[in-house]
């Protein structure tokens, strides 16, 4: 039976360097930068700057969507809580690309990466987005997620 390294064991793609993937996703970021306190209801590709866990979030970027505060998205859609501490420690950029989705009544609460985000079906409508991409360096190499299809985290080259 072949067994294949996990993406955060297989190190950077080609010999790059996180200085290289920073390049790279800042490029790509041609909406410029999601504040880590703003709210992630827009519609571009950002470069975010992970910081302290704070505030709340309505349903889920994992497999759905939501409405909340960029700090809770990308704890969402990140691979695990030890990417998001990692990211945190190190001072890493992640590379977001959100969709604001058309307005919604209800949001499902998901347990993920040691948060649990708010359900709500009260019928009052809220704006709503998804994360289609997330680029981040996990474990010495670029990982990529799409939390909206609940995909990832796969080994990223460009």
């Amino acid at each position: 039976m072949l067994h294949l390294p996990t993406p955060m064991l297989m190190g950077a793609p080609q010999g790059k360097t996180y200085a290289e993937f920073l390049a790279h996703i800042t490029a790509r970021a041609t909406s410029g930068t999601l504040p880590w306190s703003a709210s992630a209801y827009v519609s571009g590709k950002f470069l975010v700057a992970p910081a302290a866990r704070a505030n709340s979030m309505l349903g889920t970027p994992w497999m759905d969507y939501f409405n909340g505060i960029t700090s809770r998205v990308v704890q969402h859609a990140l691979p695990s809580p030890e990417s998001l501490d990692e990211q945190i420690a190190g001072g890493l950029k992640v590379y977001v690309e959100v969709l604001a989705i058309a307005p919604k009544i209800d949001f499902r609460s998901l347990n993920r990466n040691g948060f649990a985000s708010s359900e709500y079906n009260d019928g009052e409508v809220y704006a709503a987005s998804e994360i289609v991409e997330l680029l981040a360096w996990v474990g010495g190499a670029p990982v990529r997620m799409q939390p909206n299809l609940g995909l990832g985290p796969t080994p990223y080259t460009w």
